[in-house]
């Protein structure tokens, strides 16, 4: 059981970084279906409204994301039952918003606490850090408009 659900829980935390680089409408739809009513979120709890609101802020401000997971910087421990299992990811990713001609891009590492409810991988708990990050005007919109 452990086993498994070390890989299930592998897969879960990688579609959830992966439904991060959709468009806003599709990743704030997938922000219920991978979260807990109660999530610990870098460190305070919050509800799942609350959290809604900020990935919501999140995306406002970043409207094009591409989170990629490294392939050996993911990693997965699951405790003897198999019923809380912790992933952590280092990921590169580029965000921007178009509009305002601004690019972010750097790597990160994700920490992600899934709890199991019986066949179902819930996130009861969230922690991420910047491991280098760029910010810059995106040169190539420079000639834009400014709507």
């Amino acid at each position: 059981m452990r086993a498994a659900r070390t890989s299930v829980a592998k897969a879960f935390a990688l579609d959830y970084l992966n439904s991060w680089s959709a468009p806003n409408d599709s990743a704030l739809e997938a922000t219920a279906a991978f979260y807990a009513p109660r999530i610990l979120f870098h460190g305070r709890e919050v509800s799942m409204k609350r959290l809604f609101e900020e990935k919501r802020r999140f995306v406002r401000r970043w409207p094009e994301r591409d989170y990629r997971p490294r392939p050996d910087g993911v990693g997965t421990v699951c405790n003897p039952a198999g019923e809380v299992c912790t992933v952590h990811a280092v990921f590169d990713f580029t965000a921007s918003h178009p509009k305002r001609r601004r690019v972010s891009q750097g790597t990160g590492a994700l920490q992600l606490v899934v709890h199991f409810i019986g066949d179902k991988p819930v996130i009861v708990a969230e922690h991420s850090t910047l491991l280098g990050q760029e910010r810059k005007r995106n040169l190539a919109l420079e000639g834009a408009s400014n709507d």
